[in-house]
């Protein structure tokens, strides 16, 4: 019997041991949990805040926690959140450049370049041309106005070197040395290649002259509505010519001599005549010319006309057809006098 009961009290105490082991793991565990870390990982690329460009903390970034043997880190507080923070975009500095293209030849060239400011509000532009020979440098250009785009024009001569700088600050003084861009072009002044257009021509020709047409050898020859004259002023009717000039056709006149009827009529019909303009052709009438009031019409002898003396065609037919009746009309009066004698 004391052999049993002192098992009982073993087992019990076991059991007991082992309880309280279990709590002090457990409590343990939960210490453990409790003192867990978290940190940003890779933070995101910075993006510029609403109505913001550059400048510090003018964009946020982004990143997950994630659990960590060290400190807690960036508000980190549980592993998979998303944590941010503020970041800086730098500003751009402003710029200059100088367009590097001229035209060839001596004279007066233009010169011109550009500005980008990115917003700096205190800048200050300047643009020097040095032409050949010593201390012979002049600033043409020197702005505190921001100007985008900026010319000015000098004289060239060919085969002379030049050089143009453009320099831009980021501040109203040039003699701060914040010198924030520049660009600079040294050039020499090239001859312009000789241009002939017409190679069967003598000099050069570097445009098409006036009236003259150019096929792909170079050849030149008048065009459609012009013919050849050469330095005589006389026309000529082939090519060949090292000298000559284009002149204009005359216009082929109009053979319609009738504008008032359809067709083509090449001369002035029968029984119609040209009005005085010259452009109608109307037909002819027996009316004498129109009456003046102040000068009424006389009593006339029989074949004779009012119209005589005005010298057109047309008075000259009536009058000799008046004319003609009164000798017809008195020949007749007078055989028929004989035939009433006979009678």
């Amino acid at each position: 019997m004391s052999k049993f009961n002192a098992g009982k009290a073993s087992i019990l105490a076991l059991t007991a041991v082992l309880a309280v082991a279990a709590f002090l793991l457990g409590k343990s565990l939960t210490s453990v949990s409790a003192t867990n870390h978290y940190e940003a990982g890779t933070w995101s690329s910075c993006v510029a805040k609403p109505d913001h460009t550059c400048g510090n903390g003018a964009g946020t970034q982004s990143a997950t926690c994630h659990l960590t043997d060290g400190q807690s880190h960036d508000g980190c507080t549980s592993n998979g959140q998303t944590v941010t923070r503020d970041c800086d975009i730098s500003c751009p500095k402003p710029e200059v450049s100088i367009t590097k293209s001229i035209l060839c030849g001596s004279g007066v060239r233009t010169f011109s370049g550009t500005a980008d400011y990115h917003g700096d509000t205190t800048t200050r532009l300047t643009v020097t041309f040095n032409p050949p020979g010593s201390g012979n440098t002049t600033t043409e250009v020197d702005s505190q106005s921001e100007p985008t785009s900026w010319s000015f024009d000098k004289s060239v001569t060919t085969g002379s070197e030049y050089k143009i700088e453009a320099k831009v600050y980021d501040k109203s003084d040039p003699d701060s040395g914040d010198l924030t861009d520049s660009d600079s072009w040294t050039f020499t002044q090239v001859a312009c290649p000789v241009v002939d257009v017409c190679q069967n021509l003598d000099g050069d020709q570097a445009t098409l002259p006036d009236g003259m047409q150019v096929d792909e050898k170079g050849f030149c020859s008048c065009r459609d509505g012009y013919h050849e004259v050469n330095p005589e002023g006389l026309r000529v009717v082939f090519d060949g010519l090292p000298s000559f000039t284009c002149v204009a056709d005359e216009p082929t006149p109009d053979p319609d001599v009738c504008k008032n009827i359809d067709g083509v009529q090449t001369g002035v019909p029968d029984g119609m005549h040209l009005d005085a303009a010259g452009i109608n052709c109307v037909n002819f009438t027996p009316a004498g010319p129109p009456e003046n009031p102040s000068n009424p019409p006389q009593g006339q002898i029989l074949g004779t006309s009012t119209m005589a003396g005005t010298g057109s065609f047309a008075e000259n037919l009536y009058l000799a057809i008046m004319t003609l009746g009164g000798i017809i009309t008195t020949v007749g009066v007078k055989n028929y006098r004989k035939a009433s004698k006979l009678a």
